[in-house]
């Protein structure tokens, strides 16, 4: 069964903790600039896509862009940047999933209220810690996939977005393993 009792986070080398940075810090010095107050607005959606499976949507109403002391634009879209940088690949129609990438691993913490935990690395960093509703049998489309997702990022400001960014080619994708906790 593949919904497990609490696993550990990611793939851990015996006797070495998980390390999962969240930056809280101000980032400004670094080029990335999330405006003020500096809240960061990325939303996960689970859906099932046609020869994708379980799918993670990243929804993301606001896209934080990276620029240089200069002023010159560096990536705008970080979460883009991010999954590029990290494995995905241009999302094509028809869907063909890719091996899971190593790079990447995930939690779903089910919850009573419906609302879910799920935390979202790469490499040593958070990628993604929050909610993400999930509809019925869709815990049963991990486990048909071996215990992975496909994880899909793009310019999706809302869910009308998904279809048409899907369909245009605007969307990346990455098949990650995905822990399920109950």
């Amino acid at each position: 069964m593949l919904i497990r009792e609490d696993p550990p986070m990611g793939r851990q080398k015996p006797g070495k903790p998980q390390k999962i940075r969240r930056i809280t810090e101000d980032a400004t010095a670094e080029g990335v600039t999330i405006g003020k107050p500096p809240v960061f607005q990325l939303r996960a959606q689970a859906a099932q896509i046609p020869g994708g499976g379980a799918t993670i949507i990243m929804i993301q109403p606001v896209t934080v862009a990276r620029t240089a002391e200069d002023g010159t634009l560096l990536s705008p879209d970080v979460t883009e940047f991010t999954a590029r940088h990290n494995g995905a690949r241009q999302l094509t129609v028809p869907i063909t999933l890719d091996p899971v990438d190593p790079r990447w691993r995930a939690r779903l913490r089910l919850t009573a209220d419906g609302k879910n935990d799920l935390l979202i690395g790469v490499g040593e960093y958070t990628f993604y810690d929050g909610t993400m509703p999930i509809p019925d049998g869709w815990t049963d489309l991990v486990g048909v996939a071996g215990g992975t997702a496909m994880l899909v990022t793009g310019p999706i400001k809302t869910l009308a977005d998904i279809d048409p960014i899907l369909s245009s080619g605007r969307a990346s994708q990455v098949t990650i393993p995905l822990d399920i906790v109950r």
